[in-house]
């Protein structure tokens, strides 16, 4: 293996955070929200120290979700919601309520 298995994860979420600053407009986002959520994701939450960062992919999970259930069913839907979900932190009703309601509200119809 080329990346130590301890290591999968960290590199991952590196990857995933790298396309999403690098992506230009909102049709390449449409061509890659996916595999930036899931590279993200695969490092997990853990790895977002940037309370910013968290909101924002906490945001393009959301969008993320709705074209996976547009696209493919609820299924994957539901994973990038929860996602976003986790993302938020233990406060995400009091600083972020807003967006906490729309993942919420997007997996009550999912499930």
């Amino acid at each position: 293996d080329l990346i130590p298995d301890s290591e999968k994860e960290t590199f991952a979420f590196q990857l995933g955070m790298r396309l999403w600053r690098k992506v230009k407009d909102e049709a390449e986002m449409e061509s890659f929200i996916f595999v930036i959520i899931r590279l993200i994701s695969h490092g997990g939450e853990k790895l977002l120290d940037d309370k910013a960062d968290s909101v924002a992919i906490a945001s393009l999970c959301l969008r993320a979700a709705t074209k996976a259930s547009k696209a493919t069913g609820f299924d994957q839907s539901i994973t990038y919601l929860e996602f976003g979900i986790r993302v938020l932190g233990q406060q995400k009703w009091r600083k972020h309520y807003d967006t906490c309601l729309a993942l919420f509200n997007s997996a009550i119809e999912a499930y």
